[in-house]
């Protein structure tokens, strides 16, 4: 099944949160919607500007920063939550992306 642009993003975008804290690969993606990994991540970078890996990226950013403003979790909770076995990772991530920290963030 071809799915273009933004349904084709929509799609993934539920697919990988529905997968956290277990990560789906680009293969794995790229597979659900038929396409080789090259054609999806051509797609992906159209419709968003990003490569595929970035979107998964920012998937789990955004359900970090959703479970970081709810104030419920820790940082080293939300960083299992959303597949990354290092907080550091997450905080670097969000920094870099959103030029943020998570104590910002759950400030906010």
């Amino acid at each position: 099944m071809l799915v273009q642009g933004n349904a084709l993003v929509s799609r993934l975008t539920a697919q990988i949160e529905d997968s956290l804290p277990e990560l789906t690969g680009v293969r794995a993606l790229a597979e659900s919607v038929g396409m080789s990994e090259r054609t999806l991540s051509r797609h992906v970078h159209k419709a968003t500007g990003h490569s595929t890996r970035q979107l998964i990226q920012r998937v789990q950013l955004n359900k970090a920063r959703a479970l970081l403003e709810s104030g419920q979790y820790s940082v080293e909770e939300i960083a299992t939550r959303v597949g990354y076995r290092d907080p550091t990772a997450l905080r670097r991530l969000m920094r870099r992306l959103l030029d943020v920290t998570p104590r910002q963030l759950r400030l906010g």
